[in-house]
């Protein structure tokens, strides 16, 4: 029997796995994606220099991002492991906004003029 790999397929992000306490990642958000996978997580997607990762939602993540405007400038920094009042372990992450930021360009996200409409046509 010969094996062949399969290489993936499509366009897959890259995706955001902290793994110390202290680990981040800073970007602006792009895009929210709720819903996704097998459990239903939120997918956020931030533009970080010229690279789009997600960051899979979580409680704590999910509850800190809500109503957050797309272009905004954020880091996500994880704080470790913490034990809830019931004795549930879950992964901490603290969220800062950059108010001084300005909006993410479309040569900063890479995309192109088409992806952009033009609503005064």
């Amino acid at each position: 029997m010969a094996w062949t790999k399969i290489e993936k397929s499509g366009d897959y992000n890259e995706v955001w796995s902290p793994k110390e306490e202290g680990d981040s990642i800073e970007g602006y958000l792009l895009e929210v994606r709720p819903n996704i996978g097998k459990y239903h997580k939120t997918v956020y997607t931030l533009q970080v220099e010229k690279t789009k990762i997600d960051v899979f939602g979580s409680t704590v993540i999910d509850r800190q991002m809500e109503g957050m405007a797309i272009d905004t400038k954020i880091k996500i920094e994880y704080e470790g492991v913490e034990e809830s009042k019931q004795g549930n372990e879950f992964k901490m992450y603290t969220i800062f906004v950059d108010e001084d930021a300005n909006p993410i360009s479309k040569e900063e996200s890479g995309e192109k003029d088409e992806d952009f409409p033009d609503l005064d046509e």
